[in-house]
């Protein structure tokens, strides 16, 4: 077969959840072999389509895959839309994985779509006005799509409600996790350039923006702090998404610098070392299409408190202290429970790592390429 993957998003300035997504499912397919003995798979051809010539992750270079860069974008649409369309009808392509919500317009070739969340649809006062996205762009690339990957249960009810999406047409195929386990040296580095203690923090890692819920976690950790100055610090990191200033004013007003840090946007290295160091990973979402960080916590070790909604609990299953995100007493109480009660954080560690075990990218891959192969 020949398969196109749309990996523009794998070279945004601070790349999040849907280039994660790309990143590890394409590694994943570029390790499957048809003999299970290693080679290159002869089977499929990969074209893998990047907007610039850096920035492309080198385990992407195989015999079997192409890397084709887009022309530079002179008008936004017409190159992310029509020019790319003419591109993809070149290369003939059996078929073609849109991993980010759409397809691009013009293309009318055999697809997949893998829509991550319905969020915006959900609450769209979280985020800034898309009318032509949401409107057009994702409807119609739902309409064209031969089959639309969902990466939960919940997105997958989600699609079926708001756009009444046929059952059929929809595969659910969770993510995988994949961490590094940061040697000591890393994290002791990483420590100390953020100023932090092993397991004397509290850390919340995801975009800064307002579906995160991380107003109530600070509201939470002040309904903490008050009964318990000692507490572990409270640190957030990630990058600044919209709408965020709400958040940053709600730090601000506390007047607890020693208290609250905000570290911006961390690398991966940097992640998986502040995830191994904390004592809690804390995760209060409003709502999630799947939920990879509580698994990447999960597998090295840190107990999760998160909520109680959408995928969520799908994912965790019982490996983490869920709660309710609209309730600040009950995220304080948790908060509190979990520095508190070592035998409790132990507990959450073991169902944890057997919990997130049960995530690979290598399943995700040979689901993803048995969708292919039916479709084609």
């Amino acid at each position: 077969m020949r398969i196109g993957i749309d990996c523009r998003t794998i070279q945004e300035p601070e790349p999040a959840g849907t280039a994660h997504y790309t990143k590890e499912l394409v590694r994943a397919l570029l390790e499957i072999y048809p003999d299970g003995n290693g080679g290159v798979d002869s089977d499929n051809e990969y074209f893998l389509f990047f907007g610039q010539e850096k920035n492309i992750p080198e385990e992407f270079k195989q015999p079997n895959a192409k890397t084709i860069i887009l022309p530079p974008k002179s008008l936004p649409f017409i190159s992310s839309h029509w020019q790319f369309s003419r591109t993809l009808k070149k290369c003939r392509l059996d078929i073609f994985h849109a991993p980010a919500n759409t397809l691009p317009v013009g293309y009318n070739g055999a697809s997949i779509l893998t829509i991550h969340d319905l969020a915006i649809y959900q609450n769209s006062e979280w985020f800034p006005k898309q009318t032509f996205s949401t409107n057009f762009l994702v409807p119609r690339s739902l309409s064209k799509a031969k089959k639309i990957i969902a990466p939960s249960l919940s997105t997958k009810q989600d699609l079926q409600k708001i756009f009444r999406v046929p059952e059929e047409k929809i595969k659910v195929i969770y993510e995988g996790v994949r961490t590094e386990e940061p040697s000591e040296n890393a994290k002791n580095s990483t420590l100390k350039k953020f100023n932090l203690q092993e397991k004397n923090y509290f850390l919340f890692l995801g975009t800064i923006e307002p579906r995160k819920n991380l107003i109530a976690l600070i509201a939470a950790y002040k309904i903490l702090l008050q009964k318990n100055p000692d507490a572990p610090i409270l640190v957030l990191a990630g990058g600044k998404g919209w709408k965020n200033d709400d958040i940053f004013a709600a730090i601000k007003k506390c007047n607890w610098e020693t208290k609250v840090k905000y570290l911006g946007y961390v690398s991966n290295k940097e992640k998986f070392a502040l995830m191994k160091a904390a004592l809690a990973f804390v995760y209060p979402s409003l709502y999630e299409g799947f939920g990879l960080p509580i698994l990447e916590a999960m597998s090295l070790a840190t107990p999760v408190i998160t909520s109680r909604i959408s995928s969520i609990p799908e994912i965790t299953a019982d490996a983490a202290l869920l709660i309710d995100p609209n309730d600040d007493g009950e995220i304080a109480n948790a908060l509190e429970k979990l520095w508190k009660d070592e035998n409790l954080r132990n507990d959450f560690i073991n169902k944890g790592r057997h919990q997130s075990a049960k995530f690979s990218w290598t399943k995700t891959a040979e689901q993803t390429l048995q969708i292919y192969k039916e479709i084609v």
